[in-house]
């Protein structure tokens, strides 16, 4: 068996190559196996295959209501995007268009507020992003945008 950090560091390499090909986010998978009691290949393997997103189902419902509004629904664009977020089964497959919208709209969000900070800390830093020292940076987000601070569409 691997020690905790080498396992976690030959994950990451295994997780980048397979969300490359799958197209699936791997920060969650990430997450699952520093969590693990007992890191075996099948603890791993079972990590890998999960396609479960929760880090992109949070932005599910943020997205949808703004896009269900009558105003919004008269455009077919905005109506096919609620249709395929509201059939999305919260899998992170390459073939779901669901996941890739609201993935797609999380970067967008990531950037607009985000974009100058990590452009500062690079200065610093090549590998710093707010990102990276702020796990959390989407509930913050997300709670502004439940609270109407934040307008979702403006950024």
């Amino acid at each position: 068996m691997l020690p905790r950090h080498q396992a976690c560091q030959l994950n990451t390499f295994i997780l980048a190559m397979v969300a490359q090909i799958l197209g699936f986010h791997s920060g969650e998978r990430k997450r699952c196996l520093k969590q693990a009691d007992k890191i075996s290949a099948d603890v791993m393997r079972s990590i890998q295959l999960d396609d479960r997103a929760p880090f992109i189902q949070k932005w599910k419902n943020v997205l949808l209501l703004p896009l269900l509004d009558e105003h919004v629904m008269g455009y077919k664009l905005c109506k096919e995007a609620a249709d395929f977020i509201t059939e999305w089964q919260d899998s992170a497959c390459i073939d779901s268009v669901g996941y890739l919208l609201l993935s797609a709209w999380r970067d967008m969000i990531y950037s607009g507020i985000f974009s100058k900070v990590d452009k500062i800390l690079t200065a610093q830093w090549s590998q710093a992003s707010y990102m990276k020292a702020n796990n959390r940076w989407d509930e913050t987000v997300i709670t502004l945008i439940k609270a109407e601070k934040m307008d979702p569409f403006s950024i």
